[in-house]
């Protein structure tokens, strides 16, 4: 059993093939992670890779999952069911304990009233915290490896299909961790709190509140700061040319790593 299969909770050769076709260079993983606002999302979607790519990310299952249970929230919110059955149900659904589903509740509940059509991929503070903490404390009795192993089937299964695997939003060491077994390179975008607070400003009309403040210091966010990533690059500056720089430079590291796992293939004589 390859280390990677044991610590997602794979059976021995279940992913034989996938990991074999990226320590090929057939098709890559790579995993982007930096603090909120360092334009992970905006870069992770225009690299250029060679062969067909997919943007898969821990915030897309996330915002899956928390999906599941808007419909009980608003259960809630409209008067048709009552604060503990709603607590109840949302914490068989997500699989985190009932405190955890009372404090979601607390968070998403007068966002809701304000704006029924709240959904979360809509970036409101309270919905940035929710996703934050269902990623990290809120599931805590899961262990370290819970979103890798949650995510690790839907990756394996796109590789197998012959795709580029792009993942945004890699928080703690696992995250990054867990894909390197697999051949995984991982890219880490820098970005100074100055330049985070005028994003957010202007991107998400969130203004520097002690929530906004206190966010942008979450575990989550500062984890990985100095993690050994294979790449390192500063998105500090705005502006098109200075955006295209960073995706060429992304684009031109995976590529030139692919080819190199490429030259290492040795191919039977005939």
């Amino acid at each position: 059993m390859s280390e990677f299969e044991s610590r997602v909770g794979a059976s021995p050769g279940a992913y034989r093939t996938e990991l074999e076709m990226l320590a090929d260079g057939k098709v890559t993983w790579v995993v982007f992670s930096g603090r909120m606002a360092s334009g992970k999302d905006a870069v992770s979607d225009a690299i250029r890779l060679p062969g067909k790519s997919i943007k898969i990310g821990y915030g897309d299952a996330l915002r899956a999952e928390l999906a599941r249970v808007m419909p009980l929230i608003h259960l809630l919110v409209s008067g048709e069911s009552d604060w503990a059955t709603i607590v109840q149900r949302v914490s068989t659904v997500l699989g985190i304990p009932e405190f955890a589903a009372a404090e979601l509740l607390e968070l998403l509940v007068p966002d809701l009233k304000d704006k029924p059509a709240l959904t979360p991929y809509h970036r409101t503070e309270n919905m940035r915290i929710a996703l934050q903490r269902l990623g990290s404390t809120w599931h805590e009795a899961d262990g370290p490896d819970f979103l890798p192993r949650m995510i690790a089937p839907m990756v394996m299964r796109r590789v197998r299909d012959g795709f580029n695997v792009v993942m945004a939003g890699s928080r703690f060491a696992p995250d990054a961790d867990i894909p390197r077994l697999a051949g995984a390179i991982t890219v880490r975008l820098d970005v100074s709190q100055e330049t985070q607070i005028r994003r957010l400003a202007s991107r998400d009309g969130l203004q520097p509140s002690p929530t906004t403040l206190a966010a942008m210091r979450h575990p989550g966010e500062v984890a990985l700061d100095n993690y050994p990533h294979d790449l390192r690059l500063s998105n500090d500056t705005d502006g098109e040319e200075a955006f295209f720089s960073v995706v060429d430079a992304v684009s031109e590291f995976v590529t030139d790593t692919m080819r190199e796992r490429q030259s290492r293939v040795v191919h039977p004589s005939t």
